[in-house]
């Protein structure tokens, strides 16, 4: 998580240990809400008619928005990118579509896909960078996708997200067995989760 912008990076190492050239396809995959979690729960086939999605090719990224749905009312834009540093990219691919990528789902069930297939020969070895981020503006997310396409300044965000975590430990006094533990009650806490929930009989007492 960069400690500058709205992103996520996740970064994906690949080298070809054969003694011949291996062909790779790599597919990213995301549902887009782009509204409150409530929202999404409630009524999702309602919410999902208000996305609109955007192919940009020459930047092998994806735009998503929401129709607002009155006139002051201010929507997020969100962007994904697939960059590809060290290997030619022998094609690219993007879907929009859930129903189109899963083969269910209303075809109005809005997602980010990307595949990307990289030719590698024997020993060569590339790192694909897959972004994700948001913004209040599509002229930011525009510059977001300049910037996080640069294999340098990607490298930064996962420089600064170091720093930046180990400052915040040492800020809560908490030690790296700490740190482990909070991560595996955040999710929990943010994202209800069923497999935490206790029985319909102790629920109904």
């Amino acid at each position: 998580i960069s400690a500058e912008d709205d992103i996520e990076l996740r970064r994906l190492h690949i080298t070809n240990r054969a003694a011949h050239a291996r062909t790779i396809e790599i597919t990213t995959y995301a549902e887009v809400v782009l509204a409150p979690a409530i929202s999404d729960e409630l009524h999702p086939a309602f919410s999902n008619l208000f996305v609109q999605t955007e192919i940009v090719r020459p930047k092998q990224a994806l735009l998503c928005t929401r129709r607002p749905r009155s006139q002051d009312e201010v929507m997020p834009w969100m962007f994904h990118l697939v960059a590809v540093h060290d290997a030619a990219v022998d094609g690219i691919s993007y879907e929009t579509d859930r129903g189109r990528f899963l083969g269910r789902g209303s075809v109005l069930d809005p997602i980010v896909a990307i595949r990307c297939r990289v030719t590698l020969a024997p020993e060569q070895s590339a790192i694909i960078d897959m972004v994700t981020g948001v913004s209040m503006q599509r002229e930011t997310c525009a510059q977001l996708i300049d910037k996080y396409r640069d294999r340098h300044l990607a490298d930064r965000v996962f420089d600064l997200a170091w720093t930046h975590s180990e400052v915040v430990r040492r800020q809560i006094n908490a030690t790296p067995a700490d740190a482990r533990l909070f991560e595996r009650l955040a999710a929990p806490v943010v994202y209800s989760s069923s497999f935490l929930r206790a029985e319909p009989a102790v629920l109904l007492q």
